[in-house]
């Protein structure tokens, strides 16, 4: 037996067969952005550890990105993956997407791992934005990888990429998006998130997809065996209608990842302001670093276009008083040596905005004469 099975077998001793929790790991996801557009959110995963090395595994792998319609517009993209490690901090590696050196940011850590030897997990996300396009392929590399099948060093699930987009035609989609970090061993740990704020159509069926980015699955021998693991939403067990959830279908034949993207249409009643997920455990153990829930909204509940402050409410808007030496203007600092460029147009005008005469500016900051009539200004 080797060393993840002999864990697996003491876990379920210590448990219990069948034995189902008390209470579930509540709301351990926090809201990253929710936003209404004419649009939606594409996704795509790929393994890392057990990736083909033709792919770039271990420490890397190939994103197949085909979900955004024609005309699309990316307003933002983000890479997510989860680290087990046997250190803390969990370190990032040195992961890149087409050769680009990528930002790890993390998102969150727990002192545990789902049913490896390693003693730490920690998710992380990168944004992507600038080097994601279109529909296509993306090739990741310079993540932490072992190379072993059953690996005892360092090592990366998966990754899975969402992109914010906007297109001609489609139907105003609210975009409820969270993450953090819930890491799930057997029917110990299991997952309950509420998902609020939700705004959808007065009639039904209302449309709905839901995304994960969530590792760790593996095949559970009969997946014809309701609840024998997985989601269940608004009190519907998924696993009959999508018995490929969580059995790590993108890496086989070992599994640890899987690209989670789920048509729940019908499962949110109308007018629902809230929904809820939870993840069952009951035979394998994973990990869950982000959540979306994608449904069709009331027209007009939002904007067109999502503004910088509708997708970040926490972002800097440009500001403009008057000083003694004129407009004073200040916005957001996006660090790691942005250079900006200020410009000015004239309200009324349809995006006519000039040259200021403020460019190559290492500091998020202008001061601007004053001119007569109205005029919009825009820092880029």
């Amino acid at each position: 037996m080797n060393g993840r099975l002999a864990l697996l077998a003491a876990s379920l001793l210590a448990l219990g067969l069948g034995a189902r929790p008390a209470c579930a790991e509540e709301n351990p996801l926090q809201l990253f952005r929710q936003v209404t557009l004419p649009g939606g959110l594409a996704s795509a995963a790929t393994c890392i550890q057990h990736a083909d090395p033709a792919d770039g595994g271990p420490t890397g792998g190939t994103l197949r990105l085909d979900g955004l319609p024609p005309g699309a517009t990316v307003l933002e993209a983000w890479l997510y993956w989860t680290v087990l490690s046997f250190t803390s901090p969990v370190p990032a590696g040195a992961p890149e997407m087409d050769g680009v050196p990528l930002v790890p940011e993390p998102i969150a850590e727990q002192a545990q791992s789902p049913c490896f030897p390693q003693t730490n997990t920690a998710s992380f996300r990168a944004e992507v934005t600038n080097l994601v396009g279109g529909n296509g392929s993306y090739r990741l590399s310079g993540f932490l990888g072992d190379g072993e099948p059953d690996p005892v060093a360092d090592f990366t699930e998966g990754a899975t990429l969402l992109v914010l987009y906007c297109a001609p035609g489609e139907p105003e989609r609210q975009v409820t998006w969270l993450d953090g970090l819930d890491v799930e061993e057997q029917a110990a740990d299991p997952l309950g998130q509420d998902l609020g704020g939700l705004v959808t159509r007065a009639d039904e069926p209302v449309p709905a997809t839901l995304i994960a980015a969530a590792g760790n699955g593996q095949s559970r021998g009969d997946p014809e065996e309701p609840g024998a693991d997985g989601f269940v939403f608004n009190g519907e067990d998924l696993d009959p209608a999508h018995p490929e959830i969580l059995s790590g279908g993108l890496c086989p034949p070992l599994g640890l990842y899987d690209h989670t993207r789920l048509d729940v249409t019908g499962l949110v009643p109308a007018g629902s302001e809230s929904a809820r997920l939870e993840v069952l455990p009951l035979n394998d153990c994973y990990t869950v670093a982000a959540v979306a829930l994608v449904v069709d909204t009331l027209p007009g509940a939002g904007l067109q276009e999502p503004s910088a402050l509708d997708l970040d409410p926490a972002a800097t808007p440009l500001t403009v008083t008057r000083g003694p030496a004129g407009l004073e203007l200040r916005w957001e600092d996006l660090g790691g040596g942005a250079i900006y460029h200020a410009y000015r147009g004239t309200i009324g005008g349809w995006y006519d905005h000039g040259d200021a005469g403020a460019c190559d500016l290492v500091l998020p900051e202008a001061t601007l004469p004053e001119e007569a009539g109205d005029h919009y200004f825009l820092a880029v």
